[in-house]
């Protein structure tokens, strides 16, 4: 388990009957986030390519014990992502989200999603949010046509093919007009 600057210990075993599950701790509070932090910072600022356990520090940054806040440090660790060049670079800040997810405050979260514009992650979302917007529009104007059709008397499996909504879907419709 990996446990953030602000746990101190944690059971690293759990017994229930004949099971016990063990698990390694990992606390990064024993990591100093300043000082990983001035490392990468130069060596990124080098261009110079992270070992994986590199990439793991920079990942888990914004856990370690720092001056900063967490939510500070998770943003500074997504500009030095940002710098960097090639596939890692997506990784890194798809990571970083994830880990800072759970406890990044709303105005973090923009701040952050500031840094990730023009990334490639942040290009994606747009999409995602684009085609979303894209079907929840067909889905609507489906709905739509299907209701004035069957006000106009139309029989189901009519309007089901008419507008591709299952014939389910067109029978609920139905029900909730009447």
């Amino acid at each position: 388990m990996v446990y953030s600057g602000r746990i101190k210990e944690a059971p690293d075993k759990l017994e229930r009957g004949s099971i016990t599950y063990k698990v390694t701790n990992i606390y990064m509070k024993d990591y100093d986030g300043d000082e990983e932090y001035r490392k990468l910072y130069h060596k990124i600022g080098r261009k110079d390519t992270l070992t994986e356990e590199e990439i793991l520090k920079l990942v888990f940054l914004p856990l370690m014990k720092s001056k900063l806040t967490e939510d500070e440090m998770a943003v500074q660790a997504a500009e030095l992502a940002k710098d960097m060049v090639g596939e890692i670079k997506t990784f890194i800040i798809g990571a970083l989200v994830a880990v800072t997810d759970r406890f990044m405050s709303e105005e973090y979260k923009k701040r952050l999603l500031e840094v990730l514009k023009m990334t490639q992650i942040e290009q994606w979302i747009r999409e995602e949010g684009i085609k979303e917007g894209i079907k929840e529009g067909e889905r609507k104007k489906a709905l739509d046509t299907a209701r004035a059709a069957i006000k106009r008397g139309l029989p189901e499996d009519v309007v089901a093919e008419i507008t591709g909504l299952d014939l389910e879907a067109v029978r609920k419709l139905k029900a909730d007009l009447n």
